[in-house]
């Protein structure tokens, strides 16, 4: 929700943008004009840039680049890792009901 809004905001600043977008309208239940239907078309999502590897893979802070950018995924990485928590929790508990 919420959550997910500000982190795409803030990627999408820092130049990286949400991949992932897979349908064309909003799951039949949820009001299009939602401010947050637009994640309601994705069947997948993730964030990456492209950037000129022949002139930064050989260079010696590459490593450090690298980090750079992975660091700046880390808030997307951690929101997706708390949902899918959440997610195998549910499964897990529908298993002894």
């Amino acid at each position: 929700g919420k959550e997910l809004e500000e982190i795409s905001a803030a990627l999408q600043i820092k130049g990286y943008p949400l991949y992932g977008k897979h349908y064309v309208r909003t799951p039949r239940g949820f009001p299009h004009e939602h401010p947050r239907s637009v994640f309601l078309l994705h069947n997948t999502l993730y964030s990456w840039i492209e950037f000129p590897t022949r002139s930064i893979v050989h260079k010696k802070d590459f490593s450090d680049f690298v980090f750079a950018h992975l660091k700046e995924l880390l808030p997307l990485h951690e929101w997706l890792m708390k949902v899918l928590k959440r997610v195998e929790e549910k499964k897990h508990s529908q298993k002894f009901l």
